[in-house]
């Protein structure tokens, strides 16, 4: 019994030091590839730091290998793409697979992702529909508000049809778009043309709360901070042991979060309540 003990504690010991083993070639490996990188692209060091940083941890390591690539590929990238790899790492994979699924149309369903309880949550980067065309951009990129407006108009309507791809369309054809972003004007008069009511409401949190304890979602156009660094849309989906849940269409970590109203307020520029 002994012996076969010490043998099951000696192959366990042999399974651990060829892990370690595995993390440090993948760091070293990683990090020779970040110093050619750098070299080959002038002094990208944020990049390069980003590489390094996800390389640590061996979950993370096809992540790093993907931004690598990206980094020794910029010819093959806009620059709001590499951009986003380098600030989300969530998006790494939607902008390493651009290339190759840019023009790839996909027929999108949306059923796995319907919550019968809640707003559902979707990604401006799913490859569904990020690469699509919108504004000066693309989804993935410029395509928060659309997003936004296709969670809470298909918790509200049940319409599935009006998907992220769906939204950003009807948002372009209805002239909601301009060279900055998306205007405000679609979670108004836009979402009023859809069948939804909507009403702008003041930064107060007794009307977020009382709103959102009825069921009642509601999208903020939020400034710099927790979101964004420029400007950004949300949606305050609800409410979970006294905090709001917020649907972050860049973000799946934000989404996660449970937030406090002092939190999120100093951020938020304007809201809309639907219905």
């Amino acid at each position: 019994m002994n012996k076969k003990k010490s043998v099951r504690r000696r192959k366990c010991r042999i399974k651990y030091f060829i892990k370690i083993l595995f993390m440090i070639i993948m760091l070293v490996t990683v990090c020779y590839a970040t110093d050619k990188i750098i070299n080959m692209n002038g002094d990208d060091k944020e990049g390069a730091e980003k590489i390094r940083n996800l390389a640590v941890s061996s979950r993370n390591a096809k992540q790093s290998e993907q931004l690598a690539y990206i980094m020794k590929n910029k010819d093959n990238y806009t620059t709001d793409l590499i951009e986003l790899a380098k600030r989300n790492s969530e998006a790494i994979k939607f902008v390493y697979d651009y290339p190759e699924n840019k023009d790839n149309k996909i027929d999108i369903s949306i059923d796995k992702d319907i919550d019968c309880n809640g707003v559902p949550l979707f990604m401006q980067w799913d490859e569904r529909w990020g690469y699509d065309k919108y504004g000066d951009g693309i989804i993935g990129i410029n395509g928060c508000g659309p997003t936004c407006l296709s969670m809470v108009a298909i918790y509200i309507l049940k319409n599935n049809y009006m998907n992220p791809e769906w939204m950003a369309n009807f948002s372009e054809e209805s002239g909601y778009v301009s060279d900055n972003g998306t205007l405000w004007a679609l979670m108004g008069s836009g979402a009023r043309k859809l069948g939804l009511e909507s009403i702008e409401i003041p930064l107060d949190e007794n009307r977020v709360y009382s709103n959102l304890e009825v069921g009642n979602p509601i999208i903020c156009s939020v400034g710099p901070g927790d979101f964004t660094t420029e400007g950004h849309f949300i949606v305050l989906a609800g409410l979970e042991d006294g905090k709001i849940i917020v649907n972050d269409p860049n973000s799946r970590k934000n989404s996660k979060k449970r937030w406090t109203f002092d939190e999120i307020k100093g951020q938020i520029k304007n809201l809309w309540v639907f219905r």
